[in-house]
């Protein structure tokens, strides 16, 4: 993509000058169609070539796991790494293309906005990573659980006490508050994110409390 704009190149901009074999990799996944049924990016993001930048975090999250990204080295250093040749790609690429299936299988219309929120999404992907690493199949009882908890998570409040006499669920709540302070600042610490991964993971795995 060239930069036919007034705009300094950004960070994502200038790895690509760099015309990295992982940063192709990136690029051809945000090719993918998945995003635009989830209308993730925006005009500007793909513009500035902001669903490259995100489809390289994927990539990072399916080869480290979950990691700390509130600086642009982690993404520098792979781009440098893996300039030349990225031996991986394929069978990274296949994994992410699985993970996709899982979470196309277990988001409905009715859980479909969450979804497209960035940092949602890369939740939802750690835990389909999760699965596969774990052979657990996605079941009906899974999905429920998925979409009580989005239904949950829209409707809270922080600022809400909840009058819960059962234990189980004041436990649940309390777990979805930490999920939502972890989505509201900081959300690329690796603190925050793990935060977002171990509550929905264990909510929709029935684990909760």
């Amino acid at each position: 993509r060239l930069n036919l704009t007034d705009y300094s190149l950004n960070d994502q901009e200038k790895r690509n000058s760099l015309d990295s074999a992982f940063g192709k990799a990136a690029e051809s996944l945000a090719d993918s169609d998945f995003w635009g049924e989830y209308k993730l990016f925006s005009p500007k993001d793909i513009r500035r070539m902001g669903d490259v930048e995100y489809c390289s975090t994927i990539f990072v999250l399916c080869r480290e796991g979950i990691i700390d990204q509130t600086k642009q080295d982690v993404l520098n250093d792979i781009y440098d790494d893996y300039v030349d040749e990225y031996a991986d790609a394929e069978k990274d690429r296949q994994k992410i293309d699985n993970a996709i299936e899982i979470i196309k299988k277990m988001v409905t219309e009715e859980t479909r906005t969450f979804a497209g929120k960035k940092i949602q999404m890369y939740t939802i992907f750690s835990l389909a990573f999760y699965f596969l690493d774990n052979n657990i199949l996605l079941s009906e009882e899974i999905k429920e659980r998925f979409l009580q908890f989005v239904k949950t998570y829209n409707a809270f409040k922080n600022e809400y006490d909840f009058i819960l006499e059962d234990e189980k669920e004041k436990n649940a709540f309390g777990m979805i508050k930490k999920y939502k302070l972890a989505s509201s600042e900081g959300v690329n610490k690796l603190t925050n994110r793990m935060i977002r991964y171990e509550v929905l993971k264990k909510i929709i795995l029935g684990i909760a409390g």
